[in-house]
């Protein structure tokens, strides 16, 4: 959902309808969102913490709100500062016809979770950070139990990816719940 302002007349608040029937928008305390099936409390997407950079690359303030069905990224763009354009992206994923929650794990973030991998991290510890933001708390400790299982394959992963520049994509199986596989891909 990349969204590109052209100069400092672009509105400042862009809104995405996210939520289907029987969901709700909701604000993470990280500054990200998730969409949350009404009927069962789980998460059905994660939305990561907004983002937006001038042409410049410098970053631009940005946060979300919620009417609880629509997202909406503000963009405070309209400072003295600024190089147009700015390019705003709230990162929505849901993947595999709605029965999986993706994460595409950054190469930023992949190179951290690699280093963290080679230090020889236990694996319960190492799924404990890989399942942090999990929605609920039976998909967090499904998730654990999971990756605790698999973490050296997982690993592999990871410092395959971090060693050719790349990101790892996580699948996650019924929206918060344990991993069911794991790739490299180009970022």
């Amino acid at each position: 959902m990349l969204t590109v302002l052209a100069d400092e007349n672009a509105p400042a608040e862009y809104t995405y309808g996210v939520a289907g029937l029987g969901e709700e928008v909701v604000i993470a305390d990280d500054g990200g969102a998730a969409v949350i099936d009404t009927e069962t409390g789980e998460t059905v997407a994660a939305i990561e913490k907004p983002w937006a950079v001038d042409a410049n690359g410098a970053e631009v303030p940005t946060a979300y709100t919620t009417d609880g069905k629509n997202l909406v990224q503000v963009v405070d763009h309209r400072k003295a500062d600024i190089a147009y354009p700015v390019t705003a992206d709230p990162k929505f994923y849901r993947c595999d016809a709605y029965t999986h929650q993706c994460v595409l794990f950054s190469k930023k973030e992949t190179k951290n979770i690699a280093k963290q991998a080679s230090a020889g991290t236990a694996a319960r510890i190492f799924a404990t950070a890989m399942c942090a933001y999990m929605g609920s708390v039976a998909g967090a400790a499904a998730c654990v139990a999971v990756v605790s299982i698999v973490a050296d394959s997982l690993k592999k992963t990871f410092r395959t990816a971090a060693k050719d520049g790349k990101c790892v994509e996580v699948h996650y199986l019924g929206f918060g719940g344990a991993p069911t596989r794991w790739k490299v891909k180009k970022c």
